[in-house]
């Protein structure tokens, strides 16, 4: 069984095995053992604060398959980002008109600036490839919008999520090369890097002040801002049927697209029930239907946060789960959960 719980200093080795596994390709999870450390025990503090409003917090889960226990995946939620300032490049467009020449013309513009500041970013994701099948990918990503659900005064009104830009397999991003990369003096990796060690004291210095004109761009510089990653396409996929758009951000080395929401405009703050174990059923022996052909997020609501995606049979504010649910997930009879149909 695949569940979902918040990280604990045990876990320090398997993120960052993670990391070493990305070869610095996500920002989020720097290859730093000490950083993948400091983000944990960030984590630990965090959940055990009462918080009236976001401010530093850092929410790090990890998945765990339970019958290897084994950690196989993990995802993270940064309250409000900002602290140090969080930069994009937000697409500007114009049109220009001669009347004389009777002709017009569309001009885009990129423009860096921090008006993400202050939003909560959905971060971190990273699932071993062994374990990218059925629904597991929709569990790791939806167990932190389950969380916010569960604990809204924690997160800011704005959530917003990166997704990788698009690069052809084992090479630099386009809009990295022909954009950036002559402003700066080392490679995309070591700036994903530095960014991920929060050193961004760089992106000031040496990324240009002034609007960057796309339509002076090469063509496939152009085609790639705000075109994702083969590899990130389904989990981009996943948070707009949650609620989540594109709205004219993009990320400032790859240009990848970023989506967000509104926080009351997410799906799952929306349409999850909070309600009773009222049974925990042993199925029978050889029988693959256990409760019902219905499967739920199915969540702890303490800060023991604990998801699982599993089959329930819910009455009004009353649900059955299986022995096999209860036990991985710490609850009883009388206890409550969280649940959403996906």
């Amino acid at each position: 069984m695949l569940i979902i719980r918040l990280a604990t200093e045990n876990d320090i080795p398997a993120v960052a095995h993670f990391a070493e596994l990305l070869h610095g390709k996500l920002n989020s999870l720097p290859m730093d053992k000490r950083v993948i450390a400091h983000k944990i025990q960030r984590s630990c503090i965090s959940v055990e604060q009462d918080i009236i409003s976001p401010y530093n917090e850092l929410y790090f889960f990890v998945m765990e398959d339970t019958e290897k226990q084994s950690i196989v995946g993990c995802a993270a939620i940064d309250a409000c980002v900002g602290l140090k300032p969080f930069y994009a490049f937000r697409i500007a467009q114009f049109e220009h008109i001669s009347h004389e020449q009777n002709f017009r013309r569309k001009v885009k513009l990129l423009e860096l600036n921090t008006e993400l500041d202050g939003s909560t970013e959905l971060c971190s994701l990273y699932l071993l490839p062994e374990y990218r099948k059925k629904n597991n990918g929709k569990l790791l990503s939806l167990s932190r919008l389950m969380f916010m659900a569960i604990f809204p005064k924690r997160f800011s009104d704005r959530v917003f999520a990166d997704i990788r830009g698009y690069s052809e397999e084992d090479e630099d991003p386009p809009f990295w090369k022909h954009v950036i990369k002559p402003f700066m003096p080392f490679d995309f990796m070591e700036a994903e890097t530095l960014t991920g060690l929060e050193k961004r004291q760089f992106i000031i210095d040496l990324m240009p002040k002034f609007p960057i004109c796309v339509n002076l761009l090469p063509p496939s510089a152009q085609a790639a801002i705000g075109r994702s990653h083969p590899t990130t396409a389904s989990a981009k996929t996943m948070l707009e049927r949650q609620g989540f758009h594109f709205h004219d951000y993009v990320s400032i080395f790859d240009a990848g697209p970023t989506v967000m929401s509104f926080i009351n405009n997410i799906h799952i703050m929306n349409e999850r029930r909070f309600v009773m174990v009222t049974g925990v059923n042993i199925p029978p022996a050889h029988t693959h239907t256990l409760l019902s052909q219905k499967k739920y997020l199915l969540a702890t609501t303490t800060n023991s946060f604990r998801v699982a995606l599993e089959e329930a049979q819910i009455e009004d504010d009353e649900v059955i789960i299986s022995s096999e649910s209860a036990k991985n997930l710490g609850v009883d009879v009388g206890d409550t959960l969280c649940v959403f149909n996906i």
